[in-house]
């Protein structure tokens, strides 16, 4: 809600406008083209995020005083134009306030709902012959490029909800992962990797400390992660996979802008971490990986959260979020369809030697639209979709699982193999 300490606290703000208002004199009602001049910057809010418009307040962030006008007239002249000249119609209202004697009209703009508006420069009757589009920017309202209007009309491109499940089945009480168990590739060839450098005493240590097995779990998944997601950009971020099952690239485009990400740069676990504990260099885990580095989109920066463990890859143009959501575990393997035929191969194995750990996760991702014409703003899209692929193809265990054969015939081979033994030795 808007009041007159709202008013003060934004005017005495180092930046100004800025995306999400806008300060405007009230000399520009006595402008004859008012009303199209307020109308684009309406419809530049709407097609943004929103946004309120100010008016009385001049570009020195000033208040001016007393606005000689009908307000009530205003009102109905704003709205006669909105319902004219913009489509679809947009969703504001309009007050004035009254701060220490001096008069600020505020008019506030819903976010579009669907499509974006237009301002409507010519009409034939009823027919819009020609309309144009505005956009907010943080340096006022610009003419919508031909790549900011294709996913105006599509903002759903930009976002991308993609749930996991990833199960992890390890033998107690030591914590071994056995690699001969059927489970997505990101589980064998990274959180493999990230286990075995473990000191042989963690559990001990980690108690000494106060520390917690369940967090270590949590953050050895987290950079085992990231670790399988930018150990595909070793030659550029701006890739496509041929398939979900093949890694190989089947376009680079190097003219892409990009910046060259040092392993060193990786953050490293926080001070009270499970694996700071343990002294665990994740630097040094990342270069069985990377080398000495990888590609990314410029000025992207990379977070851990330690607890409980999610990753978050961002910059101004994006944000890709690996969120944490809900784990459950029990003792055997968890349901794996394996389970039979990994008994008859090893005698020695059972149930009760395994436990199993089910994390769910969330892969949240955004693209922001961009300010201007950004040449590469597709490419931004793909790397969307290139993160949802490699999370799919190495770690999602339930998509994977549909590749296995079912329950049913391990059972049936295992009950072969069990008669044919029972017939050798008859």
């Amino acid at each position: 809600m808007t009041d007159c300490k709202e008013i003060d606290r934004i005017i005495h703000l180092k930046e100004g406008e800025t995306l999400n208002y806008e300060f405007k004199s009230s000399l520009i009602l006595q402008n004859q083209h008012w009303k199209e001049k307020v109308l684009k910057e309406l419809i530049a809010f709407a097609n943004l995020n929103g946004g309120k418009l100010y008016i009385g307040i001049n570009n020195n962030r000033e208040i001016e005083g007393k606005i000689k006008l009908n307000f009530e007239q205003f009102k109905e002249d704003l709205d006669n134009i909105i319902q004219s000249k913009i489509s679809p119609i947009l969703s504001y209202n309009v007050k004035i306030l009254d701060c220490k004697g001096s008069d600020i009209i505020v008019i506030n703009v819903d976010k579009k709902k669907d499509i974006p508006h237009a301002f409507i420069v010519s009409r034939n009757g009823p027919e819009i012959k020609n309309r144009i589009y505005y956009i907010r920017t943080p340096y006022g309202k610009r003419l919508v490029s031909d790549n900011q209007l294709k996913y105006l009309f599509n903002e759903e491109a930009l976002n991308l909800v993609y749930p996991f499940t990833v199960l992890i089945i390890f033998q107690t009480p030591d914590f071994i992962l056995p690699y001969d168990i059927d489970l997505p590739s990101g589980i064998n060839r990274y959180l493999f990797h990230v286990k075995y450098m473990l000191p042989r005493d963690f559990r001990k240590i980690l108690k000494d400390k106060g520390g917690s097995f369940d967090d270590l779990f949590y953050e050895m998944v987290a950079y085992s992660l990231l670790y399988s997601i930018i150990s595909n950009f070793s030659i550029s971020w701006d890739i496509n996979f041929l398939d979900p099952f093949n890694s190989d690239v089947i376009t680079v485009n190097r003219e892409t802008p990009k910046e060259y990400f040092k392993k060193e740069d990786i953050p490293g676990p926080m001070e009270d971490s499970a694996l700071a504990m343990l002294s665990i260099d994740a630097n040094k885990i990342a270069e069985q990986f990377l080398g000495k580095g990888f590609f990314i989109p410029p000025d992207t920066k990379i977070e851990i959260n330690n607890r409980p463990g999610s990753l978050k890859i961002y910059s101004d143009l994006f944000e890709f979020n690996l969120a944490f959501h809900a784990m459950s575990g029990g003792i055997g393997m968890g349901g794996h369809p394996e389970v039979g035929r990994y008994m008859t191969r090893s005698p020695l194995a059972s149930q009760e030697t395994f436990k199993s750990m089910h994390l769910s996760y969330i892969y949240n991702a955004n693209i922001k639209l961009p300010y201007q014409n950004i040449d590469y703003f597709t490419s931004y899209i793909q790397l969307m979709k290139n993160i949802k692929i490699i999370l799919e193809r190495d770690w999602n265990y339930e998509y994977y699982a549909k590749s296995l054969p079912h329950r049913m015939i391990y059972n049936i081979d295992e009950k072969l193999n069990q008669l044919l033994e029972k017939k050798e030795k008859e």
